[in-house]
């Protein structure tokens, strides 16, 4: 992420001298997280992601910011690691630049567009819904793609509005873990978790009966 206590001096000169300092001292690859409400507003844009692609170690952008544009003018310059389409990157020397959806709700107009997954926070409460709109996706299935994208968009909203109290209570309801944030943040209250498992029920409902996607015993 973009330093941010300092938020007037980080200007993007400043921005990309930091990110090229820490991928020429990381021994692992660097993704850049671009999540703006994380890190008091500051967005990174299109120009400055494509000239931090250029370095050897700097290795993708999770796109947090959901804006599909930036996704694809970066995916334009740098032909990333895709799915849905021929990477041209990949038969270079170098093996390939990822650019991820950060955001549930665009997964699959940023497959559209070249991207190369997604990384969610939806994921961690209704992931078989995430990896079915993203197969149903690259597959070119665009019709079912798209009515499961609206589901989730749908139900990734609700878990937006409540944030992470929101999550560990879905959780600690649907899955026997969770419990409360670590403070200051509060946990929601009783009405609250009432209210969000009635919003949010359909779509555990529907998570429950899809295909499981994980690794299966072959032995």
């Amino acid at each position: 992420m973009v330093p941010s206590f300092f938020k007037w001096a980080m200007d993007a000169p400043t921005i990309e001298r930091f990110f090229l300092a820490v991928a020429d001292g990381s021994p692992l690859p660097v993704v850049i997280y671009n999540y703006p409400a994380a890190v008091a507003g500051i967005d990174l844009d299109s120009d400055v992601l494509i000239r931090l692609a250029r370095h050897p170690n700097i290795v993708g952008t999770k796109f947090t910011c959901g804006s599909v544009g930036k996704l694809a003018r970066v995916a334009e310059a740098t032909s990333p690691v895709s799915e849905a389409f021929a990477s041209e990157s990949s038969s270079g020397s170098r093996p390939g630049y990822f650019a991820f959806s950060g955001v549930a709700d665009f997964i699959a107009p940023a497959v559209e567009v070249g991207s190369s997954g997604a990384i969610v926070g939806a994921a961690n409460v209704f992931p078989r819904a995430c990896v079915n709109v993203y197969r149903l996706a690259v597959q070119g299935r665009r019709e079912e793609a798209m009515r499961a994208q609206l589901q989730l968009a749908r139900a990734d909203w609700e878990l937006t509005k409540r944030a992470i109290p929101g999550f560990k209570a879905i959780l600690e309801e649907w899955c026997g873990y969770g419990g409360v944030p670590r403070g200051p943040m509060p946990a929601l209250g009783e009405e609250a978790r009432a209210q969000l498992f009635g919003d949010i029920r359909w779509m555990m409902e529907l998570e429950e009966g899809l295909e499981d996607f994980g690794v299966k015993d072959t032995n």
